[in-house]
């Protein structure tokens, strides 16, 4: 028998474990997949910065990440994540401090049908959920988009 993955329940949510919110987890390929996300999310912008930004990035331009427009392949999610991430990395946008600007600037590399629904749920005036972290937007994008 599979093992059971269960996301937390709302009514006992920790602050940044509230995946209840994008329901159940379907079966446990989704399981893996929502779990791999999380292990990229935690560890790398999951601590603190220990440093400064790089002074170069006072003399020229980081590039922006390329942009996620919601086509359903785990392969293309996971690679523009790790790009999203190593950018949030470089700038030290690491920690919990930070989740409000990840979840800002994480906007900003979406495109398309994922931009649509990240405005919709994420972001909107008239959104049902106001309190998304960055786990959760991330989670809910991979959810709402990749159907192996």
């Amino acid at each position: 028998m599979a093992p059971t993955i269960t996301a937390p329940i709302s009514g006992s949510r920790e602050p940044q474990e509230d995946l209840a919110y994008i329901g159940p987890i379907a079966n446990v390929r989704d399981g893996i997949g929502v779990q791999r996300l999380l292990t990229m999310l935690d560890e790398q912008v999951g601590s603190d910065p220990t440093d400064e930004p790089p002074a170069y990035l006072k003399l020229t331009k980081l590039p922006a990440p390329p942009k996620y427009e919601g086509k359903d392949n785990a392969d293309s999610f996971e690679v523009w994540l790790q790009s999203l991430l190593e950018y949030f990395g470089t700038l030290r946008l690491t920690g919990e401090r930070f989740d409000k600007d990840r979840l800002l600037l994480a906007s900003n590399s979406l495109g398309d049908n994922a931009a649509i629904w990240y405005y919709n749920m994420v972001k909107s005036p008239t959104r049902e959920k106001t309190d998304w972290t960055f786990k959760e937007a991330i989670v809910g994008l991979y959810r709402r988009f990749i159907h192996r």
